[in-house]
C-alpha cells in the first residue's frame, strides 16, 4: 500500500534514512508557488549571492593570448540554449565569469539555468563542456 498518492516518492539513503522527496513535474507545477511562498515567509529561501567576476584574470588571459586563433567572447549553454557572441558586453548578462587563467581555462555560469560552461583554450582549438547545475546542500 502506498504511503503517498501518485507523483510523490520518498528517497532514502543506503542506511535507510530519509534523504528527500521527489515529486512529479505536474505536482510541482501545482505546488511550487505555495512552497516558494512558505520558504520566503520562514526565511529559508536561499538567495543566490551575486558573484564578483574575476575580470582581472580574464583581462590577463587576453593580454597574454598566444593561441593560433583570435580571442572570442562567445559562450553557449547546451542545457537551456542560451548563447551570446560577446558575454562581456551583454546587458543584461547571459553568462557570469566564474574563473579564467593563463592556461586558457575560462568557466562561466549560465544566468538562465545556472549550468556551468567551461571553455578550454588549446593552441589549435577550443573545447567546450557544459554541465547542468547540481544543487548543493546548504549546511546550517
Amino acid at each position: 500500500m502506498r504511503k503517498y498518492p501518485e507523483g510523490i516518492q520518498e528517497l532514502y539513503t543506503a542506511g535507510g534514512e530519509l534523504y528527500g522527496v521527489m515529486i512529479s513535474p505536474e505536482l510541482w507545477s501545482e505546488l511550487s508557488s505555495v512552497v516558494v511562498e512558505h520558504l520566503t515567509k520562514t526565511g529559508k529561501m536561499a538567495v543566490r549571492n551575486e558573484l564578483k567576476e574575476p575580470m582581472a584574470d580574464w583581462e590577463l588571459l587576453q593580454e597574454y593570448w598566444d593561441f593560433k586563433y583570435p580571442p572570442n567572447a562567445e559562450v553557449c549553454c547546451e542545457v537551456c540554449g542560451a548563447k551570446t557572441d560577446d558575454w562581456v558586453h551583454d546587458s543584461p548578462r547571459k553568462f557570469t565569469l566564474l574563473a579564467a587563467n593563463l592556461g586558457g581555462l575560462a568557466r562561466f555560469c549560465c544566468c538562465n539555468c545556472h549550468a556551468i560552461v567551461t571553455k578550454r583554450h588549446f593552441k589549435d582549438c577550443i573545447k567546450t563542456e557544459c554541465k547542468a547545475c547540481e544543487l548543493e546542500e546548504e549546511t546550517s
